[in-house]
């Protein structure tokens, strides 16, 4: 499905330190809460690394990059 081993072994890594983390925070009664919010930090912050240089302009198929009216003020 994967149409790759190297991609297969690191998609089941991935899943597996997924469900660890997850068993670890069930687990774990007294600091579930925070474990829980510093991990939802950390996907937030990796995703908003990840993602700071993608042209959203052009993702989502539009290819002027039109920028936002400015309003013009009556002096």
């Amino acid at each position: 499905m994967l149409k790759s081993l190297l991609r297969g072994v690191s998609f089941a890594a991935g899943l597996s330190a997924l469900y660890g983390l997850l068993f670890v925070i069930i687990s774990s009664e007294d600091y579930a809460l925070l474990m829980g919010s510093v991990l939802i930090f950390a996907i937030l912050a990796i995703s908003m690394i990840m993602t700071r240089k993608v042209d959203w302009y052009q993702v989502g198929g539009r290819s002027d990059k039109a920028a936002p009216a400015k309003a013009e003020t009556a002096a």
